[in-house]
């Protein structure tokens, strides 16, 4: 909002230009003005940040570090939708709800770290709606399984983690959506028995798959045919 002595200046220029030449220019200046007048607001609003977490540029993204702070749900930034990165590692969220991002305003967020969390659930909507979503690390947590679903709609992942959970089958029904920007699946150090055939089925570009330390009795190779990409697969251990 524009200050009323600045309303008053810029007022007072207006009236003194006589010609249409004048105004244009006085018009470009006002214009010039108020969108340097918004990106220093903008800045003044980024540096506010929970008291909880630490909101500072890292690698040239809006970063929110709020890892190790006793946090059982996200937290609430004044301006959730300039988060590029969120760091909540060691938080006892326990559970993700549907639409945890989109609820809280974190709609941007292109990279969320949520290791030691103690997640047990994830609620298949958890991260909908969250289009630039390239990073998500979910690993070290208390996940058994997955729901049909599950990241659906995050079209850009890259790489995807989540090792270290005591997982020990996946639904019939759950197939990993089409995410044709995944590369690096890790799926290792959990309690998985078995592959369903169509797990894998639309990660035709997958390049990393991590599925050693598990527990398999017999794997159907026909789980990876569809993943034409893959230049290493984990599966000893």
């Amino acid at each position: 909002m524009m200050a009323p002595g600045n309303t008053t200046i810029l007022a007072a220029i207006w009236k003194g230009s006589s010609n249409h030449r004048h105004r244009c220019k006085v018009i470009v200046a006002i214009c010039l003005w108020l969108i340097m007048a918004s990106v220093s607001g903008e800045g003044e609003d980024w540096s506010k940040c929970p008291r909880e977490c630490r909101c500072k540029w890292i690698s040239g993204k809006r970063t929110a570090e709020c890892q190790n702070n006793r946090l059982s749900s996200l937290p609430k930034f004044p301006m959730p939708d300039k988060i590029q990165v969120l760091h909540m590692n060691g938080n006892p969220l326990s559970m993700l709800p549907d639409k945890a991002f989109v609820k809280t305003g974190l709609i941007n967020v292109q990279k969320a770290y949520l290791s030691n969390c103690s997640l047990t659930e994830v609620h298949p909507g958890a991260f909908s709606e969250l289009v630039i979503l390239i990073e998500l690390d979910l690993s070290n947590n208390e996940l058994k399984s997955l729901h049909p679903g599950t990241f659906e709609g995050n079209i850009r992942i890259r790489k995807l983690w989540l090792t270290n959970n005591p997982i020990r089958s996946l639904p019939r029904a759950f197939i990993f959506p089409d995410m044709p920007h995944l590369r690096i699946l890790d799926l290792s150090h959990g309690f998985l028995t078995r592959l369903g055939r169509s797990l894998f089925s639309r990660l035709q570009y997958l390049e990393v798959l991590h599925l050693n330390h598990n527990r398999f009795h017999r794997l159907d190779k026909r789980a990876f045919i569809p993943v034409k990409s893959l230049q290493s697969r984990t599966l000893q251990g």
